[in-house]
């Protein structure tokens, strides 16, 4: 499911995502081996190296939408 309120992301599971770059969560995230994809597709590449705490809301919304299909689910 994804975040209805990303701006909170940053904060969100004790500051999990705050300090970690956008690599990271996507390395640790990607359940189906689709980042090289959706970081084309959502246009994150560009982000790749900043922190997630720094990304504005849009650039949440794709993270969060990204992170979101990544995971291995039934839907």
């Amino acid at each position: 499911m994804k975040p209805q309120y990303v701006d909170s992301l940053p904060q969100s599971n004790r500051g999990e995502f705050g300090e970690k770059k956008v690599m990271d969560v996507i390395n640790s995230t990607d359940e189906r081996n689709l980042k090289e994809y959706l970081m084309k597709s959502l246009e994150l590449n560009h982000l790749k190296d900043r922190q997630i705490k720094v990304l504005s809301g849009g650039e949440l919304q794709r993270l969060a939408i990204a992170l979101t299909i990544m995971k291995n689910v039934d839907v």
